[in-house]
């Protein structure tokens, strides 16, 4: 193996982390969306409704 094909290796392995956590990313934020989504679905849903009246 000579050392030109050891550091072309390196440098492949580095774009395929990198694209790899470019995806991973995508992927996060699509899910943090819909999370979030149904976060303030759920939060407009509850100011909606009447609160009942405290017992005292």
């Amino acid at each position: 193996m000579s050392h030109n094909s050891i550091i072309d290796g390196a440098t492949d392995l580095k774009l395929l982390m990198e694209a790899m956590m470019g995806e991973m990313k995508h992927v996060m934020r699509l899910e943090l969306e819909q999370i979030h989504e149904r976060i303030d679905w759920m939060e407009n849903t509850r100011v909606e409704q009447p609160q009942p009246a405290p017992n005292v």
